[in-house]
């Protein structure tokens, strides 16, 4: 089995001494992009980092046949890290650290690894000098193992020793062959995990290639994913068939290079990009054959022998087949050291000598390889590759029955998996398929589940795989329901295009009939409305269902959006639930001045055109409604608000001196009579040598951002440009007409139901009763670490607001010594270009709860928030939090994140200095309140409280758990040594 190995890889370069003479060629050559954090690495950069996990390796005994888990976020610190340890000539296997937890373990423990590299243990690493050179491994050292599916319930360990890298480098010579240019970039799109991933890693280890990591969010939509090819001028790709599918009428644009790997490339082409197909699998990370797709095949040949590799069609007794009949495709595969503690597994695929793929083939006349199909049960869906035991494993200790069966299927256009089952299920089939994703991986859950009279057996009596039926879709179709509009009509018609299906109603659900993640995308793209997105396709799933969420959060005239508020301005519409919500605390104390936004902005006169400036400033007064608009009593009693076009806003420049000015700026900030007036105005003032702009407004009638969309549209008049429409008014009759739609219900329902059983501990509790509402408060000045910060927001997908609300949340679980806990977490709600061009207040409050028991990992609070803060806006329509509580008797602990008005540019660019305007009655907005202001490079944590409730001690030790998670979560180095990234 290992004879003639050298004479193979004579002709290779070792991997190592490759990869440092391009570095040497051209070191400040881009080599890794991580689009998700706008990483950018050279080949030098890539170099030292991998330098410094050698030394570390190094300084740990860790060489030779030693096992290192890499387990980090996707992105180019994977391959770093791989590329340290083949310096320490070492082995690896690489798991993304967003799989299955389960699945993690089980391949940690069954790899037997003796470092399991996570951000923690390479944030170390890179604290070490960089370390030249490397250690030189054999040919048959283990390097690496790619864990599939598994025919035992879990998954196995393909082991590969070094001799394997000079494969994988000779099997993409002919490929390489067709590029003009000898490095160029390309893009990875698959697991980081998989097969196909590694392949593309190794060749990028020898050639240097500018290797773009793309990020998952952008791989699943098809015009995200085109539009960064062209834009980034990407010359190669590999992908799967079935991607390639979805994309391929949106490469309108030129490219060097397609493979296609990991499924039949039947039906697929395209006249100006060369595709190349390449025949490979985990068992080799090299490709025996590959060959160009030269036209549009029914069965798609799998290409020649891409080197001097031996490749034989065997029969089942080790025979070769008479040339034009099939046999099992084997081949020499040196390098492959077998299974991972599976020895049966790996004596059986070595049988009489060579390797045996389980692929049935025919050799064709001018030398090329037909794959016909599988002689086991193992398949590829969307090149991932699946053994049917993993799956069922799942699915038994899941629903509790002794048996189940996987089988999968392929059709010319894609291929898929079905469940079958003999008992009743305990529960729904989605239900079902939720739960197998959070212990499987995407690409191994059942698209069919289908129950059946018995288990199918063969003349032994053993089951059958092979019997098992395959789904009769028309047992999916609903009753056939005809289209009732044009929209309907094109959601049948591309179900059925999509899905190859034909007689498609309204009623027919498209993930029953066979759809997925990949197919929703190609529907949401080929359907190219504004407003449906994958997402409501996985929402909705029927026509019916698609079309009536269209219609319910769209205009009911099909008129523009600038003819749509000029319509809104003309009606009257009732407080936003937070505007309320200020009006009531506001009643509570009508003289306090604690929620005005008093700012001055302070120019240098010489600096600045004063009459053009004052026109600029009324021209914006005039743009934005916000300026005339007043709240008044209905006679339902109702507090509306509404445009009043008799109101004079406008602005004329005051003079006075510096000294008069001192008096003037005393008496700025006053409280608003709420009714009847207008709750926001400008006022200029010039001095000898000032000009002073002083922006006033309630909270009730804008917010941060709208600060910012009225500087800018005065930025905008000064320099001759025309700002955007301020569609505020619009947004005023979506919120009303949102309270009779299902989405609103539907969000109802969601938060009663996620928040309404349980008694949270939502703030501090008072050591005492006070008759008035001043305030007290303390701050925390921090500089947090942005690889850091960089590293929580990919991994956990949170914002810095994500992350500070989890830091609220585990400082109030500190203090009050509760579990279950919960905060107000203000949402700006500012989702498209019309409402970030609004000004005004848009913001809802939205819970986060989480359960905290002192034995959890914290991380999990990072998660929990993550999935909250995702699912509570997308639940937005319904004001939970404000329906729920009492001015100052249970509200919660507020925690709003936000740049600071005092740092926003729109001014600055001008030369103008701002500054808050105090607040002469020192009064509190709620009991507690945790305000985050971004500011340059720190972050304030400002707490804000009722003064005299709470006692010394408990504002001691909040502070104290406040600073000590911000140290946790925003102070903890990941890159220490310079320049890292």
């Amino acid at each position: 089995m290992r004879s003639h190995e050298s004479e193979l890889t004579a002709n290779a370069p070792y991997i190592i001494e490759e990869f440092q003479k391009k570095v040497n060629e051209a070191p400040n050559e881009i080599f890794l992009v991580n689009p998700a954090t706008k990483a950018v690495i050279t080949r030098h950069l890539a170099d030292t980092m991998s330098g410094r996990l050698y030394a570390y390796l190094k300084n740990k005994g860790i060489g030779k046949e030693c096992r290192v888990m890499i387990c980090l976020p996707r992105g180019e610190l994977c391959y770093i890290a791989a590329l340290g340890i083949l310096k320490a000539g070492a082995a690896f296997t690489i798991v993304e650290d967003n799989y299955v937890e389960e699945r993690i373990n089980f391949i940690r423990n069954d790899f037997e690894c003796e470092l399991f590299l996570d951000m923690n243990i390479f944030n170390n690493a890179m604290c070490e000098e960089s370390l030249k050179g490397f250690e030189k491994a054999s040919d048959r050292d283990l390097c690496f193992a790619v864990y599939t599916s598994g025919t035992t319930g879990n998954p196995k360990g393909v082991l590969h020793e070094y001799g394997t890298l000079k494969l994988n480098y000779l099997s993409y010579l002919d490929s390489r062959s067709m590029v003009d240019t000898l490095s160029f970039s390309c893009a990875v799109v698959p697991p980081l995990n998989f097969a196909a991933s590694i392949m593309y890693m190794i060749q990028s280890f020898y050639w240097c290639d500018e290797t773009h990591i793309i990020p998952y969010s952008t791989v699943k939509n098809p015009e995200l994913l085109t539009a960064y090819f062209r834009s980034k001028e990407i010359a190669s790709a590999f992908m799967p068939a079935s991607l390639f599918r979805v994309i391929r009428d949106m490469l309108d644009f030129e490219m060097k290079l397609i493979v296609l790997i990991g499924e039949p490339n039947n039906g697929v082409y395209i006249d100006h990009i060369p595709l190349y197909n390449l025949y490979a699998m985990s068992e080799t990370i090299f490709a025996p054959l590959g060959g160009i797709i030269d036209k549009m095949y029914d069965i798609c040949p799998v290409g020649k022998p891409t080197f001097d590799l031996p490749v034989i069609l065997l029969d089942e007794s080790g025979k070769a087949v008479a040339d034009g009949e099939t046999g099992e495709l084997c081949f020499f595969n040196p390098f492959f050291r077998g299974y991972a503690n599976l020895p049966e597994k790996t004596e059986k695929v070595f049988e009489y000598g060579v390797y045996h793929s389980g692929d049935m083939a025919v050799k064709t006349d001018d030398g090329r390889y037909i794959v016909k199909g599988r002689n086991d049960d193992m398949i590829k869906i969307n090149g991932n590759r699946i053994e049917p035991a993993e799956i069922e494993s799942a699915a038994k200790q899941i629903l509790g029955i002794d048996w189940c069966g996987v089988k999968g299927f392929a059709d010319d256009s894609r291929s898929y998996l079905c469940l079958y089952y003999t008992e009743e299920l305990s529960m729904d089939t989605q239900i079902l398929r939720s739960e197998l994703e959070k212990r499987l991986p995407y690409y191994m859950i059942p698209t069919y589940y289908i129950k059946i009279d018995s288990v199918p057996t063969n003349a032994n009596g053993k089951f059958s795989r092979k019997n098992l039926p395959k789904p009769d879709i028309s047992e999916y179709f609903k009753e056939y329901a005809a289209p009732t509009n044009e929209l309907e009509k094109n959601l049948c018609e591309l179900f059925e295009e999509i899905l190859s299906l034909s007689h498609i109603g309204i009623n027919d659900d498209f993930f029953d009939l066979g759809g997925d993640s990949l197919s929703a995308m190609q529907l949401a793209s080929a359907l190219d409305i504004d407003g449906i997105t994958a997402m409501d396709i996985f929402r909705e799933r029927t026509p019916a269902g698609i079309s009536r969420s269209y219609a319910e959060n769209r205009s009911a005239d099909d008129i523009s959006p600038e003819q749509k508020e000029l319509a809104a301005r003309k009606g009257q519409y009732p407080l936003t639930a937070f505007q309320l919500n200020m009006f009531d605390y506001q009643l509570y104390n009508p003289k306090s001045c604690t929620w005005n936004l008093p700012v001055l902005f302070t120019f240098d006169n010489t600096a600045i055109d004063t009459p053009a400036f004052e026109a600029a400033v009324n021209k914006a007064i005039a743009h934005h409604t916000i300026f005339r608009t007043v709240l008044s009593f209905n006679n339902d009693g109702q507090v509306v608000q509404y445009i009043d076009d008799t109101t004079d806003a406008y602005v004329k420049t005051i003079n006075c001196t510096e000294e008069e000015f001192i008096g003037i700026k005393e008496q700025l900030n006053k409280p608003f009579r709420l009714i009847g007036n207008p709750l926001i105005y400008l006022s200029l003032y010039e001095t000898e040598s000032k000009l002073y702009l002083f922006f006033m407004s309630h909270h009730i009638m804008i917010d941060g951002m709208g600060i910012n969309t009225v500087l800018n549209s005065i930025a905008a008049f000064y320099s001759g440009k025309e700002p955007p429409m301020d569609m505020f008014f619009s947004y005023l009759d979506e919120e009303k007409q949102q309270k009779s739609s299902k989405r609103f219900l539907d969000s109802k329902r969601y938060f009663e139901e996620k928040y309404g059983i349980k008694a949270w501990c939502n703030n501090l509790t008072p050591t005492k009763q006070v008759s008035d509402n001043l305030s007290d408060g303390f701050s925390i000045v921090t500089t947090p670490d942005k690889a850091k910060l960089k590293y929580m927001e990919e991994k956990y997908h949170l914002t810095k607001s994500g992350i500070c609300a989890a830091i609220a949340l585990l400082t109030l679980h500190d203090c009050e010594n509760k579990n279950d806990v919960m905060i107000n977490w203000v949402f700006h709600n500012r989702t498209n270009s019309a409402k970030e061009n609004s000004s005004g207040l848009m913001i809802k409050l939205l819970p986060i709860g989480v359960t905290v028991n002192d034995s959890a990992d914290y991380t999990d609070v990072l998660k929990d928030v993550s999935e909250q803060i995702t699912k509570g806006i997308a639940n937005s329509a319904y004001d939970w939090c404000l329906e729920n509580e009492e001015v100052f008797v249970n509200d919660a602990l507020f925690m709003v994140y936000e740049s600071s008005i005092l740092d926003m540019p729109a001014m600055k660019q001008f030369g103008a200095v701002s500054e808050f305007i105090d607040d002469p009655t020192h009064t509190i907005i709620r009991r507690t309140s945790m305000q985050i202001l971004d500011i340059g490079d720190d972050m304030y944590f400002m707490f804000y409280y009722l003064a005299g409730v709470f006692s010394t001690e408990k504002i001691a030790k909040f502070k104290s758990s406040a600073e000590k998670y911000i140290r946790a979560y925003l102070k903890n180095p990941i890159y220490t040594a310079k320049n890292v990234i």
